[in-house]
């Protein structure tokens, strides 16, 4: 059974429109103060493809958002708590641990990006979102893993264990987005099971 309901969600990620530095910009965003860091240079592989199929089975046209390009309209709920899937919410930038560990200057960036990236989703579409089975944190890469002059903030993606999954949520808006971002958002929340290579998901507004 799928479950939908209609509340307000905080913004995933923040629209700052100047270069900033990623200290800076998890403040501004409120972003989780954890950050891991490790020595060993040692980097998740990404997972099999798992494919999200969402299809509009409601009446009203909605919008799936991706940020500035760099996140998923899709978390999942595991006994820990909800885990976002995108890029953004490991750094605020898209920067990733692989480009760090590839020893390019992720030091700074600018995330405003206007309307953002977003699929359009009318009644009776349907669209595919894949997944790699990562989700992400920050992360403190030190100098040796990277060969930078000082450590880098980057996104760092961890593979999900399916055991560790109670549902997934769907963040869709009923009006278009700006910045890649719902205000409002709808909910719609469905079962997941990483043992399978997709998920069907209904959007019933």
């Amino acid at each position: 059974m799928r479950l939908a309901s209609r509340r307000p969600m905080g913004h995933r990620f923040c629209n700052l429109g100047a270069l900033i530095v990623f200290v800076a910009a998890a403040a501004a965003c409120g972003g989780d103060a954890s950050i891991t860091t490790d020595a060993d240079c040692q980097l998740e592989e990404p997972g099999e493809i798992f494919r999200f199929v969402v299809e509009n089975t409601g009446s009203e046209t909605v919008y799936l958002p991706y940020g500035c390009g760099d996140d998923l309209p899709v978390d999942v709920v595991t006994g820990a708590g909800r885990r976002p899937l995108g890029i953004i919410h490991g750094n605020p930038c898209g920067a990733t641990c692989e480009q760090a560990y590839d020893g390019i200057d992720i030091s700074s960036c600018t995330t405003d990006c206007g309307f953002g990236v977003y699929e359009t989703l009318e009644p009776g579409t349907s669209v595919v979102i894949e997944w790699d089975r990562r989700a992400y944190e920050p992360h403190e890469a030190p100098t040796e893993c990277t060969g930078l002059s000082a450590v880098a903030h980057c996104a760092l993606g961890m593979r999900v264990d399916d055991g560790t999954i109670v549902e997934a949520v769907l963040e869709v808006c009923p009006t278009e987005p700006w910045g890649g971002q719902c205000t409002p958002s709808d909910e719609v929340v469905f079962p997941i099971d990483l043992s399978a290579s997709e998920a069907a998901v209904e959007v019933p507004f």
